[in-house]
């Protein structure tokens, strides 16, 4: 079953609000207190978590060879309790809580590259779900590095109703954040984007995540194993006169520290391939941080 056909919009709206409640009365303490137990109970009893977690491993395990990693239900269990933690960091994100002294990059070159090409033409981030990119946020939400510009999130239309629902609803300050629909894309808001890009704006958009309108996808090798990517998001970066990178967020303890590789080819099947790379550098990292509990593989 693909991400898309998962049914449980409803549900990840009335999660992330009731979330938003408990962090404002308790505290994140006691909110990964409560995560550590729903995420137990619903372990338990959904069948379909375990099985792509349990797959994951598999692939995992045979690719490294690494004991640690064998599809086993105590990491299933970690793997999942590392997302519900993932979104307690989100929440703090958008609340501007989390702290930008606890984000660093893992170079300071690559940062000050980054920040540079962020200034000079913009940047289009091509995101993944490995890790956690929504906490670049509390990043750019800061003092620390202000932007000239916008940063343009792209989103399936299903999901922007529910964040901006969840934004009017709990009046959280997104200046200079633009929630755009993927499916509405044309050369109208292509322009746009291409104008906030050059005042030194960001674009975000993920490489590993196909819509469900049929768009033309590739088949690549990731761990041995196929996946696909869709090619809509890749096209879409290459026709931006920006600077094109890949980013992930990865948990280490308390912290989060930004990996960056910054795209030099303007062709698309081989930003796949370098994208692909980033994605089983990234993975085998931070192999809990594998956000995609579905059919990713083909």
């Amino acid at each position: 079953m693909q991400w898309y056909k998962i049914k449980e919009k409803s549900a990840g709206k009335f999660r992330l609000i009731l979330s938003l409640y408990l962090y404002k009365i308790f505290g994140k303490k006691v909110l990964n207190i409560i995560a550590f137990f729903v995420s137990f109970f619903t372990f338990i009893g959904n069948k379909d978590l375990r099985k792509y977690s349990k797959n994951y491993f598999k692939i995992l395990y045979d690719y490294t060879k690494n004991e640690k990693l064998k599809p086993t239900v105590i990491n299933s269990l970690k793997h999942v309790l590392s997302y519900s933690y993932s979104l307690v960091d989100k929440i703090e994100a958008y609340l501007q809580n989390f702290k930008s002294e606890n984000i660093e990059f893992f170079s300071e070159e690559d940062k000050n590259t980054y920040l540079n090409d962020i200034n000079n033409k913009g940047v289009f981030v091509l995101c993944n779900h490995i890790g956690n990119i929504d906490i670049l946020r509390s990043l750019f939400s800061s003092n620390k590095y202000p932007l000239k510009s916008n940063v343009s999130v792209f989103l399936q239309k299903n999901h922007c109703k529910i964040f901006n629902e969840f934004i009017d609803k709990f009046k959280i300050n997104i200046e200079k954040i633009k929630i755009c629909p993927v499916e509405e894309i044309d050369i109208s808001s292509a322009n746009i984007l291409d104008e906030d890009l050059k005042k030194g704006g960001i674009a975000f958009m993920a490489g590993d995540r196909v819509s469900d309108n049929n768009a033309k996808c590739s088949d690549m090798d990731f761990l041995n194993k196929k996946i696909r990517l869709p090619e809509g998001a890749f096209r879409f970066a290459k026709i931006m006169d920006t600077n094109i990178y890949f980013v992930s967020a990865l948990k280490e303890k308390n912290k989060y520290k930004i990996y960056l590789h910054k795209e030099e080819s303007r062709d698309i099947k081989q930003i796949q391939k370098d994208f692909v790379v980033f994605l089983e550098k990234m993975t085998l990292l931070a192999p809990y941080q594998f956000y995609n509990f579905f059919d990713f593989f083909v």
